[in-house]
């Protein structure tokens, strides 16, 4: 399983990690990517201007929602 950062339609590999425990047995379950701030603002900018491009403005609303369901 792939547990690095998807930001802008490119996997990255996260500055940090973070370890996921079970906590009822307090065993390690996965290592995964932890978003800094850098990260975070990348993000930011690119969910931005996906929503004010025009390929996204001119999709049908059902077909919008199909795509942020997934």
């Amino acid at each position: 399983m792939k547990t690095d950062l998807l930001i802008g339609n490119e996997w990255r590999a996260a500055t940090q990690r973070y370890c996921l425990t079970n906590p009822a047995t307090e065993e390690p379950l996965a290592e995964v990517a932890e978003a800094g701030a850098a990260e975070i603002d990348d993000a930011v900018r690119a969910a931005r201007a996906c929503l004010e491009s025009k390929a996204w403005r001119e999709l049908p609303a059902r077909r919008r929602g199909l795509l942020l369901y997934r």
